[in-house]
């Protein structure tokens, strides 16, 4: 999918902390997500917050695990009775 002078994509862990906990929360991923949405070569794809988790295209992570666990399953054979 990458043409031929494309550089491969890098991922960036950046961690922060939250002086206020959870009541700056809600505020910090809101600014966050309006500060990155303007920039064109930059995606989130995984936000922890807590308990709070969001992670980009989440269903087609579990429809490649599903499809992972059934081609492993594929080449074992049963147990005999």
């Amino acid at each position: 999918m990458n043409k031929p002078n494309d550089r491969p994509d890098e991922y960036c862990t950046v961690v922060f902390r939250l002086k206020n906990g959870r009541v700056d929360a809600g505020k910090f991923v809101y600014a966050l997500a309006c500060r990155v949405e303007q920039w064109t070569h930059v995606e989130v794809v995984k936000l922890e917050v807590g308990d709070l988790r969001y992670e980009l295209n989440s269903s087609l992570h579990s429809e490649a695990k599903t499809e992972n666990v059934t081609e492993q399953g594929a080449g074992h054979e049963q147990p005999k009775e």
